[in-house]
């Protein structure tokens, strides 16, 4: 008899079998990866990752989360490698907190299909946080069964069989990280933007004789790459009548765009 009273059929050869069984259970998880970003960060996303041993017909989950600290803007199979799904679909209710997906790759064939492997992401949240949530918070995004209209499960249908199955459920948190306070394109961090601005940053994209002690500044044009597109900006800027420098500007703020950029 199994240790958890359910009987098992198959003479045990010990302990090692039973951590054997345990582990073909969790071969098949499914997991919202954990995020860090700023308070106020928009669209920003957070994957949904699965593992499983055997290739997979399709995945279905719901989640819930505290309305009050996120929103869930879309859940999207977009550029991820089960964009050539036959059918995905999701539906979120913000005013409740919940939302599901479902995808399934092929209606009757077993290709396309998600191959076995780990952590692949099979979907993909995107999703925006309001400003005033302190540094740290933890916001818990919990998978779950049962939720939605249409109801939805948390499931997997592997192939060739296409029998549910159960994963792993394993939750997310998006953490809020401390907010960034600069001025764009105040390269060397004096308070104003000057000609010094672009010759700092340029000092440093040719000559690396010093460092940039703010890169979210630096990215003058804010295009998420620190190149010399971003000093020719700040000469514009300064002597040629061009584009003022997207926010935070002309007063110091947080930064209103994710990128891999801080200070």
């Amino acid at each position: 008899q199994a240790e958890d009273g359910i009987r098992d059929r198959s003479p045990s050869r010990g302990l090692g079998d039973v951590y054997k069984r345990q582990f073909f259970y969790h071969t098949k998880i499914l997991r919202i990866a954990d995020t860090e970003t700023n308070s106020g960060s928009l669209g920003f996303p957070i994957d949904v990752l699965c593992t499983t041993d055997t290739a997979l017909a399709g995945v279905s989950f719901s989640m819930s989360y505290p309305r009050e600290e996120i929103s869930i803007d879309s859940i999207t199979n977009f550029g991820l490698s089960t964009s050539n799904a036959d059918f995905a679909v999701s539906e979120i209710d913000d005013a409740l907190g919940i939302a599901t997906f479902w995808i399934l790759m092929s209606f009757d064939s077993s290709s396309p299909s998600i191959p076995p492997g780990e952590d692949i992401p099979v979907a993909r949240i995107l999703a925006s946080l309001p400003p005033q949530l302190p540094s740290g918070t933890r916001i818990p995004l919990d998978l779950t069964s049962g939720l939605g209209s249409p109801m939805v499960n948390l499931l997997f249908i592997p192939l060739p069989d296409r029998v549910p199955v159960p994963p792993l459920g394993l939750d997310g948190v998006v953490l809020t990280r401390p907010a960034t306070i600069f001025l764009r394109a105040d390269t060397d961090l004096n308070g104003s933007i000057e000609l010094t601005d672009a010759v700092f940053l340029l000092d440093y994209l040719f000559r690396s004789s010093r460092d940039i002690p703010c890169k979210d500044s630096a990215d003058a044009n804010d295009d998420g790459k620190l190149d010399i597109s971003d000093g020719i900006f700040i000469l514009r800027f300064l002597f040629s009548g061009g584009s003022s420098p997207p926010a935070p500007f002309p007063s110091t703020g947080r930064d209103p765009t994710l990128d891999d950029f801080g200070c």
